[in-house]
């Protein structure tokens, strides 16, 4: 049996520890890794999403460097097993733009950063299996909105952002869409074609754009809630009678009227102030307030209600102009009453 001197039995000795500590480590890390909860892809885009929000003090939690979201809670996250399902980060007055890799978040289900000031464009990949996205209230900026399909989409609101540009053939590849919302943008062109292929939308709101053309496109779609006011589309009265006619069922419509009133007392009581909706009163509370609200069978007479509410503004704006001006003369002399009061008799 060899002999080694003591020397080379210290050496050998620190090495055999050194060895044992890096194995031990490395076994560590593995562990470590094999117990995370989140998906390490899921986190990465987390990470380049965090940064492309500029690090806001309000997401509490998230860092760039290491973490595990679904253990550690990071804000408005929630997962299922070790995949993120809901990122909610509505009203967090977040600034910044969304970067390009959600559309890597193959599990998640909901997405919702509205009410916030994000710029930039929306992304024209989001999470394919997505079925709730919400981008309202923001300043996103696309001048030509392109989105990939995603069959499970089953909500989606682009409403209050300065999208503009037409929207060309962007909605295939949605056969479960049942609301969509592009109010209050700056969209131009005629209603594209894919607007057929919606068949499954019940809720459909275009108002306060600048749309041109026809809405013969939307003949093919059983629509419960549609609103097209404020743009610039050649619809007449006659050509109601080729909207679609529901089937709808006595809950159903009771419901439509509800949503429908709703929107007609917020205006009422709002005016032209609001720049992002509010979240709805309680059912009881609209009752109470408002019992005697207008009803509607169907979206076709809602439409019709609404085009006759709006030529009754026209007359009575341009009434309006005719008294003011009438006003403006007698201030100057011009045409002065009797009684010197400034008031313009019509005959």
């Amino acid at each position: 049996m060899p002999v080694f001197p003591l020397k080379v039995l210290v050496i050998m000795a620190k090495l055999y520890l050194r060895i044992s500590i890096i194995m031990y480590l490395s076994s560590a890390v593995l562990f470590l890794q094999a117990f995370a909860l989140t998906d390490p892809s899921d986190v990465a885009v987390l990470q380049d999403l965090y940064m492309s929000l500029k690090q806001p003090p309000q997401l509490v939690g998230w860092n760039l460097s290491g973490g595990d979201p679904c253990e550690e809670a990071w804000k408005g996250i929630s997962c299922s097993g070790s995949s993120v399902i809901i990122i909610k980060l509505n009203g967090l007055e977040l600034t910044g733009s969304l970067g390009g890799n959600l559309s890597d978040l193959l599990q998640l289900k909901q997405l919702d950063f509205s009410h916030n000031y994000i710029e930039g464009e929306v992304p024209m990949s989001l999470p394919p299996n997505a079925t709730h996205i919400d981008l309202s209230c923001n300043n996103f900026k696309n001048t030509n909105l392109s989105l990939e399909s995603m069959k499970y989409l089953e909500y989606l609101n682009l409403s209050h952002n300065s999208l503009s540009g037409p929207l060309g053939n962007t909605f295939t590849g949605f056969p479960n869409l049942k609301q969509m919302d592009l109010s209050h943008n700056k969209f131009t062109g005629n209603l594209p074609s894919t607007f057929e292929s919606l068949t499954n939308l019940k809720s459909l709101f275009l108002q306060n754009n600048e749309f041109n053309g026809s809405v013969s496109v939307l003949v093919p779609l059983a629509l419960h809630e549609l609103d097209f006011r404020t743009n610039r589309f050649n619809a007449r009265p006659g050509d109601l009678s080729l909207l679609p006619e529901p089937q709808m069922t006595d809950s159903e419509i009771a419901e439509f009227n509800y949503m429908f009133d709703l929107k007609e007392r917020e205006r009422r009581f709002r005016g032209r102030h609001s720049i992002c909706p509010v979240l709805p009163i309680p059912r009881s509370e609209y009752e109470r307030m408002w019992p005697e609200g207008m009803k509607f069978a169907n979206a076709k007479e809602a439409i019709q209600f609404q085009i006759d509410r709006a030529r009754a503004r026209e007359i009575d704006a341009a009434r309006a102009r005719e008294i003011d001006a009438a006003r403006a003369r007698s201030r100057t002399g011009r045409s002065q009453g009797p009684s010197g009061n400034g008031f313009v008799c019509r005959r």
